[in-house]
């Protein structure tokens, strides 16, 4: 699946769900969407975009500077979504929008997990596919 796209079925998910997202809260729910996928069996779930470890957790810098124009605040824009989220990916949804945002970021830093073995506050570095896979396999989502 391509980020935008999964970027935007989340909103759409989210919108549906009553709890529009802001950005930071997108990008944190592409990256549990990334682990779950691997916690199901299914494999890496982009294709054409890779997290970075940001001070705030993973990010995926093109989704992040095209949703940039929302700042902080939700994103209220509907997007022309085709893209279904299969079931696996809607249970993690469901589970992790109604928490709030710091508790996203929290997780998203769980110690030994991709991010915080990828985080360096000098430089911005990807996270490596095996370490999302590793978390899916040791912590899960």
């Amino acid at each position: 699946m391509k980020a935008q796209d999964l970027a935007y079925a989340i909103i759409d998910f989210a919108q549906r769900f009553g709890r529009p997202v802001s950005n930071m809260l997108l990008n944190k729910l592409m990256f549990f969407c990334a682990v779950s996928n691997y916690q199901h069996g299914f494999g890496r779930l982009i294709e054409d975009a890779y997290f970075e470890a940001w001070a705030y957790g993973p990010f995926i810098r093109e989704v992040y500077y095209e949703m940039s124009v929302y700042g902080a605040e939700d994103i209220t824009e509907h997007f022309d979504c085709k893209t279904e989220l299969p079931e696996h990916l809607q249970k993690t949804l469901q589970k992790w929008l109604p928490r709030g945002p710091w508790v996203l970021v929290r997780r998203s830093h769980i110690p030994n997990g991709a991010w915080a073995r990828s985080y360096n506050e000098r430089v911005t570095l990807p996270i490596r596919e095996e370490y999302i896979k590793e978390e899916a396999l040791t912590y899960g989502i």
